[in-house]
Order: C-alpha cells, then structure tokens, then sequence
C-alpha cells in the first residue's frame, strides 16, 4: 500500500535532495580543483623524474612515481599556503621516486653521491 507524502514531507525531501545534490556539485568542485593543481605541477614531477640524480632508474618507472607522489600530495594538502605545499610535494615525489630501483637493483634513500650537494633545482634553503 502506497501511502501519499503529506506537504511537509515533500518539502523536507527537496531539501534533502537539494543537499545532495550540493554536497555532489561540491565533489565534483573539489575534484576539478585537484585536478587543476596536480595539472599545476605536473611539470615540477615531470622535471624531477627526468633529473640527473635519477638517471639510473627506469625512465618510465620514474615518471609514474613522480606522479603518483604529486597526487598523493595533493590529496593528503589541507593547508591552502602554496608555497609550502611545493616543499610538501617535492618531498612526496623524492620519496616516491627514491622506491624505483637503480640499474644496480637498489633503493636509495638519497640522491647518489656523484651528483654532489644541492644540485636539486627544487631544493629551497630553509
């Protein structure tokens, strides 16, 4: 049996779907601003993947952790300072890129030595 939803009902159920449908246009709000920032500095990843202080790993290999270290930054930023967030990132895609093996099979936790001190072009003085 079918009942018919009184006028306060149906006004609390538009309400509730006019959330709803908020709360989604705000997702997908949030989403495409995720979007555009990782788009942002997709090229500052792309450009540590490809540093010579890496060039004994796997291009390919390196270019997707780079990535995959530029996104999960950018889903784990809650602070809206841009400045530090570049500082945040940078660390999240060395750390990432520092898992892809060397042609020598092995993990480093830093650059190798020959490529000497601060020869990282996103290394910023502290």
């Amino acid at each position: 049996m079918t009942s018919t939803p009184r006028a306060e009902d149906t006004v609390a159920a538009q309400q509730l779907w006019d959330a709803l449908i908020l709360v989604r246009a705000d997702t997908v709000a949030s989403h495409a601003a995720q979007d555009a920032v990782f788009t942002f500095y997709l090229p500052m990843a792309h450009a540590m993947a490809h540093h010579p202080a890496h060039a004994e790993r796997d291009r390919t290999l390196t270019g997707q952790a780079a990535e995959l270290g530029l996104a999960k930054a950018v889903l784990a930023w809650r602070d809206p300072d841009s400045q530090a967030f570049t500082v945040f990132a940078h660390a999240a895609i060395q750390a990432q890129i520092r898992q892809i093996p060397t042609a020598g099979g092995r993990r480093s936790s830093r650059a190798p030595a020959a490529a000497g001190p601060n020869t990282d072009p996103f290394t910023r003085p502290v």
